[in-house]
């Protein structure tokens, strides 16, 4: 899945419809329930509006 969207999903900047599909989807598809488990360890080392991403080691 194209990464922008899952960003745009823990954002909560997805449109309703899509939103509900994509939640549709992550309850069968687990290489999604993994993308979505970087994207959201990516999320949460940015900062600001920063295109720096600090993970821990």
């Amino acid at each position: 899945m194209n990464p922008d969207k899952l960003f745009d999903y823990l954002e909560g900047r997805l449109p309703a419809g899509e939103r509900a599909a994509l939640e549709e989807r992550l309850i069968s598809d687990k290489q999604l329930q993994r993308e979505l488990a970087v994207a959201r360890q990516i999320h949460a080392g940015m900062h600001g509006d920063s295109r720096e991403v600090l993970l821990a080691p």
